[in-house]
């Protein structure tokens, strides 16, 4: 573990150098000083040489590495670091590829009339820096590019969820201010139907809590806390708003998720279209924004649908009656909701917009995504 720590560039090398020294000591000869490759006492000797200076030129270029990758460490001092790199190693390499060459390897015995040139050995040389530099460097920049994507992915992960919990803190108050008042003039005209509001209001709100940290949820699950969300929206606008579920998704056959609808004709499997996922409070955000931005009244009704096209996505619907509104919304929610499904599913939201409706599609995803953690 000591050996690792004292790497900056963040991988243990031993192994690399224990193949990679013998590997180059021994390709060397033939290709830089015309030795054929042979099994001979002197192709030996020439290898074991050759071996010696990758091994030397290995462990100056390792040292420069380490102190030039601590002292410019970030991505903009990379032109510096690897100017000081090179300089460095080049200089120290030749200086002693050429006195070990000139001093040494003459009482070695290798044949004097055989020995390579000096221009061999330099080029041999740096050949073996450039090996090495571009072993690390790789190595080096792949993890420096795997560490930046999931710091990356890291903070998506953490905004998209700040998003989130940012629209559920909005939702709340809003949405339980309208209840209330809602509620103030049903208890003395109408206590039954007071309580079954107190009641859908309550599951509303549960579902909100269980949901905050799901990535996905069945839309069945869904579907049910629409069935709560839209009681208590009809309880506020009356006939002013219009919900239409297909058969295909009818509401009142939320718990009947193994059986499929017996007019085949109207619609697909229920059982099959309820086991796929979508993002949680997706129906919820995209039902907030059509009545935050259009016209309701007994003149001009609200009316959203809710439907399946070929049991691959969600499409929501709603006719388009703007209201004369002096700022544009900031489309934060439908941001959100994209945003959600690229990061579970890669796959897009698609809106669509025409002069008389506003169009929502959402992918049905066929098992629960999960994110993906650092």
């Amino acid at each position: 573990m000591a050996h690792q720590k004292q790497l900056p560039y963040g991988f243990d090398d031993r192994w690399l150098m224990l193949f990679g020294i013998p590997i180059i000591g021994f390709l060397m000869p033939p290709i830089f000083f015309d030795t054929p490759v042979s099994f001979d006492t002197y192709y030996f000797r020439k290898s074991v040489v050759s071996m010696f200076y990758t091994m030397l030129y290995w462990g100056i270029c390792r040292q420069v590495f380490i102190r030039a990758t601590v002292k410019f460490p970030e991505y903009y001092q990379n032109s510096k670091r690897i100017l000081w790199i090179g300089t460095l190693c080049i200089a120290i390499i030749l200086t002693f590829c050429n006195v070990l060459h000139f001093c040494i390897e003459p009482y070695l015995g290798l044949a004097l009339d055989r020995m390579p040139t000096t221009p061999q050995i330099n080029a041999a040389s740096l050949m073996t820096f450039g090996i090495i530099a571009g072993i690390y460097e790789s190595v080096r920049n792949f993890n420096l590019w795997k560490k930046t994507s999931l710091e990356k992915e890291q903070l998506e992960r953490e905004n998209l969820q700040s998003q989130l919990a940012g629209l559920k803190s909005q939702v709340n108050p809003h949405f339980l201010f309208n209840s209330l008042n809602t509620l103030v003039h049903l208890i003395p005209e109408n206590p039954d139907s007071a309580i079954k509001f107190v009641q859908k209001l309550s599951k509303v709100y549960r579902y909100i809590l269980e949901m905050r940290d799901a990535p996905t949820t069945p839309l069945s699950t869904e579907l049910e806390f629409l069935n709560a969300y839209v009681f208590l929206l009809k309880e506020r606008f009356g006939d002013n708003l219009k919900v239409e579920i297909a058969d295909a998704i009818c509401l009142d056959k939320v718990h009947q998720l193994a059986q499929p609808l017996m007019d085949s004709a109207k619609s697909t499997c229920y059982s099959t279209v309820c086991e796929k996922h979508i993002v949680p409070l997706s129906l919820q955000i995209l039902f907030e924004n059509a009545i935050k931005h259009n016209i309701i009244s007994a003149q001009r009704p609200l009316t959203i649908s809710v439907s399946i096209e070929n049991n691959e996505r969600l499409i929501v619907k709603n006719n388009l009656q703007r209201k004369n509104q002096i700022q544009e919304g900031t489309g934060v929610g439908l941001q959100n909701i994209r945003n959600r499904y690229q990061l579970v599913s890669q796959k897009d939201v698609d809106i669509i917009v025409t002069q008389e409706s506003f169009i929502v599609s959402l992918p049905l995803l066929k098992t629960e995504n999960q994110l993906v953690t650092a």
